[in-house]
């Protein structure tokens, strides 16, 4: 984990990394992480809710297949 005084700095790079990355969802993971971790719930909570945006353009297909494929019938 981060030492105490660079969480802060850390998660300020992030509010400008989800600027610039806004589609990126490893950038909104730590951006949740972080802002947790900071006490910045509302920010926390706002990127779950982009996070929950993005699970569908990040889906693995052919996991998602060999998953259905799989399956019992």
């Amino acid at each position: 984990m981060l030492v105490c005084k660079h969480r802060a700095r850390a998660f300020a790079v992030l509010q400008d990394a989800v600027k610039c990355s806004y589609d990126d969802w490893r950038v909104w993971e730590n951006y949740v992480l972080i802002g947790a971790d900071c006490g910045q719930v509302s920010e926390a909570i706002r990127g779950a809710h982009r996070l929950l945006e993005l699970k569908d353009r990040w889906s693995d297909d052919m996991v998602l297949s060999h998953r259905e494929s799989s399956s019992p019938v």
